[in-house]
């Protein structure tokens, strides 16, 4: 069975698969979160380059070419008067809907593993929902 994620859930399950790489986990657990994985390569993949284009596209440059960074380097400077259009490039790009396959993967298959709010929430769109439904904030 076939469901949709966003593009901004895809980008938070590699962040969880990062955080629970190195962590001993059940096999079915495991193989789960590899296939699951595998299967958003191409859609991760998609979003970097899209994202680093989208960010190229509204950048401040030097008179090289060069992007423009802050003082503290952290970050690239966008055209102040094309912010709002970047913004909504982002937004679009992170709002996108992709097809993903169902594993079947389930709270249980994560067994005794200590797991944080924010971890939990970034695996919700990825449980099967028939077992394992995700808390909606519709009434």
């Amino acid at each position: 069975m076939e469901k949709e994620v966003t593009m901004s859930q895809v980008i938070g399950f590699e962040s969880i698969f990062n955080t629970f790489n190195n962590k001993s986990l059940p096999l079915p657990c495991s193989y789960k979160l590899i296939m699951i994985r595998r299967s958003l390569e191409k859609d991760y993949n998609f979003y970097s380059e899209n994202f680093n284009a989208i960010v190229n596209s509204y950048a401040l440059k030097d008179a090289d070419g060069n992007l423009k960074y802050s003082d503290d380097n952290e970050q690239i400077l966008i055209n102040p008067a094309e912010i709002d259009e970047c913004n909504r490039d982002l937004n679009d790009l992170l709002t996108l809907q992709v097809p993903i396959e169902n594993y079947g993967l389930t709270v249980k298959d994560f067994g005794d593993i200590d797991c944080t709010p924010e971890e939990l929430e970034n695996l919700f769109p990825f449980f099967d929902d028939e077992v394992d439904p995700a808390p909606t904030t519709e009434e």
